[in-house]
């Protein structure tokens, strides 16, 4: 389903102690499905915390006393409106909804919000596709040139990004998903927001010492394999000083780790490219086998407080984790989005989509860009913290060089 989100006339005045003269703003929510959505059917869109698709289709009163209750909170909490005049920012989103999954929800939130929080009118239409194969790419690319758009943010996977890369449309794309490096392009109108996990890596490896040796691990996904690679090639790039002891490779239903792990061994160094829950695992056997590593290191796909929560303070006690969100976030976006209960904190994919966002609005508009990030030869630059954690939050540390 494609919705068209409208977001007519100005906040203004919101900090004066003297009432404005000028209405609040509206947003009107169209449905653009001929398709009938039954009680359950709302249901479980609620469920699914898409409340603008519940919104398209529950514009009259319903029976249901439960869900009528939801339809006026969230008409009142957005200011729904019927009517209609014409859009002042236009932004297209071509989601890819099953090769991303979760992520097709919380980008189109995450350009919501931010839209939302700049209180200028706006329209935003989602373009859903089943895959990336480039007949679907193209005809979704028509269907937004035909809609009068010209700026699509495009969540694609590297498949999705290579065939953007080669179509020929004057069409802005901007991929949070996907750093520049892993596609060869030199369409000026192809932006990148995604991660530079080398530069992440590069930072790491500082916190080794000369004649050091590390062991890794890595889960055997795609993104996995991607992180064992550049340490590799990051170790490789500073003459081998700092040799890997071992690799290990974690399938998806490994959970014992103790066989890793020496008793009383205070100098290990483990570099984890494993996602959030198999890192908690990891960190916490080597307390529970009195293992003191002298660093762990890891990237932006352990920076979260599920990391926190799921590990005891003595278990990352040294760990070091490399982050690429500021701390500098925008308290307007900030709240608006999580009014919307959407993270772009901790979650670099809404964060990257809201830099994204946030460059294609100041490029419509021609108003001063709220995040300081800038855009260098088609990829978004993300500046490198280095954050430890501590009993209940992330505090930055000093590079070392």
């Amino acid at each position: 389903m494609k919705i068209f989100i409208h977001l007519l006339l100005l906040f203004t005045f919101l900090q004066s102690r003297e009432p404005s003269p000028i209405p609040l703003p509206k947003t009107e929510i169209l449905s653009r499905s001929s398709y009938e959505c039954s009680e359950l059917c709302l249901k479980r869109y609620l469920e699914k915390g898409d409340i603008f698709s519940f919104l398209s289709y529950s514009k009259d009163i319903l029976d249901d006393p439960e869900l009528e209750e939801k339809r006026r909170f969230f008409q009142t909490l957005l200011n729904i409106s019927r009517s209609i005049d014409g859009a002042f920012v236009k932004i297209a989103l071509i989601i890819p909804d099953k090769k991303i999954h979760t992520y097709s929800l919380s980008v189109a939130k995450s350009t919501f919000a931010y839209l939302l929080a700049r209180e200028i009118p706006f329209q935003i239409e989602n373009y859903y596709i089943d895959d990336e194969k480039n007949a679907t790419i193209r005809e979704s690319v028509k269907k937004v040139e035909n809609d009068g758009f010209s700026f699509v943010i495009a969540p694609f996977t590297e498949d999705g990004a290579k065939i953007l890369a080669d179509l020929k449309t004057d069409l802005y794309f901007y991929i949070p998903t996907i750093n520049s490096k892993k596609i060869e392009s030199s369409n000026q109108h192809l932006l990148f927001g995604g991660i530079d996990y080398e530069s992440q890596i590069d930072e790491l490896i500082n916190y080794l010492d000369g004649n050091d040796s590390i062991s890794i691990f890595y889960d055997d996904s795609p993104k996995g394999e991607e992180l064992e690679n550049l340490v590799v090639s990051s170790l490789e790039k500073i003459g081998n000083r700092v040799a890997i002891k071992r690799s290990e490779r974690v399938k998806k239903d490994d959970s014992n780790f103790n066989r890793f792990f020496s008793k009383r061994n205070f100098r290990n160094r483990y570099f984890l490219n494993t996602p959030r829950l198999k890192s908690a695992l990891i960190l916490s056997q080597m307390t529970v086998n009195d293992e003191t590593p002298s660093v762990v290191l890891s990237t932006q796909i352990n920076y979260s407080p599920t990391i926190l929560s799921m590990t005891q303070f003595v278990d990352r006690r040294n760990l070091l984790i490399a982050n690429s969100i500021s701390s500098r976030i925008n308290r307007d976006v900030l709240n608006t989005n999580s009014i919307l209960q959407n993270d772009i904190k901790y979650d670099w994919i809404n964060y990257s989509t809201t830099v994204g966002i946030d460059y294609l609005f100041s490029l419509i508009t021609g108003q001063k860009r709220l995040f300081q990030e800038l855009l260098i030869k088609n990829q978004i630059i993300y500046n490198v913290r280095i954050m430890k954690p501590q009993e209940a939050r992330f505090v930055e540390v000093k590079k070392k060089n």
